[in-house]
């Protein structure tokens, strides 16, 4: 069974939390919650949009970005991979993996699905 979360590791000398900080801010996404090893933030969905949830942990310069949709279906809630071939919630998901590798980008970190989406 795949993976409800796409997951990245990388590793990196950069500031990643202070860039990943910025690029939050400027994509609408808030702090959720920290810790001394990582960060989660979250992007609130408009009316018809799906919520998406990025999770930055580094130990060292080790790093590991997590990413997944939260898809809400009247009373079944579930995770869901930005990659995800399926069509629920397809545009948002592309949408959000496009935000995504702008951030992988500028950690330079390799992107979701293969390939340079800026």
């Amino acid at each position: 069974m795949r993976s409800a979360r796409d997951v990245v590791h990388f590793s990196s000398n950069l500031d990643v939390r202070a860039i990943a900080g910025s690029w939050a801010t400027d994509h609408g996404y808030r702090m959720l919650g920290m810790s001394s090893a990582g960060v989660i933030y979250g992007k609130r969905a408009q009316l018809v949009a799906l919520p998406v949830m990025v999770e930055l942990a580094s130990r060292n310069r080790i790093h590991t970005l997590s990413c997944w949709g939260r898809l809400n279906r009247l009373l079944v809630t579930r995770d869901i991979s930005l990659t995800d071939t399926g069509r629920a919630g397809r545009t948002h998901r592309t949408r959000a993996q496009r935000e995504i590798n702008e951030l992988l980008w500028a950690l330079g970190a390799p992107p979701l699905g293969g390939s340079r989406q800026a």
